[in-house]
């Protein structure tokens, strides 16, 4: 086991947001949603890493709590890489990851209600990408540190490649 946080069931639920982001992408006038849930995406697969348990501990409806440190945003994609453990940033992240959560940082707190005046005016794919590069580096990570739950195994391993 590790001392890292591991919440399988914030990866799982990270994942449905990635699936609706990949759908959403190929619809023409959904590609702000498609963003939209990428980034959401992202951000719960990695608080997956920050949170603690505090309800049903050792159950599959395990229920966790993130504190949110003073000063940081926590929708802020960079805010929360800055909070990861070294181990898991070295694992899962390299440069131009790392540059993309730096470009797209505020992506959902900037782009969930496009008639605000301070909402972003474009729209790409970039985050579905990194979502769909994190994912499997994520539940690569968890089976290495040894998690047992049913979904992190039971994700294709020609995925994890």
């Amino acid at each position: 086991m590790t001392d890292i946080s591991l919440a399988p069931w914030l990866l799982e639920e990270s994942n449905k947001y990635l699936q609706a982001a990949t759908v959403l992408k190929n619809h023409n006038t959904l590609l702000s949603v498609a963003e939209l849930n990428a980034a959401l995406s992202i951000e719960i697969l990695l608080k997956s890493f920050l949170v603690k348990p505090v309800e049903n501990l050792g159950s599959a409806y395990e229920k966790y709590e993130y504190r949110n440190p003073k000063g940081m945003k926590p929708h802020n994609l960079c805010h929360l890489y800055e909070q990861l453990p070294k181990e898991v940033k070295e694992s899962l992240f390299d440069e131009q990851l790392v540059t993309f959560l730096v470009d797209f940082s505020d992506v959902f707190t900037h782009s969930r209600y496009k008639y605000e005046a301070t909402s972003r005016r474009s729209y790409s794919s970039t985050l579905i990408k990194v979502a769909e590069e994190l994912t499997p580096k994520a539940i690569r990570f968890y089976r290495d540190h040894g998690c047992r739950d049913p979904w992190i195994l039971s994700y294709p391993v020609r995925k994890l490649c």
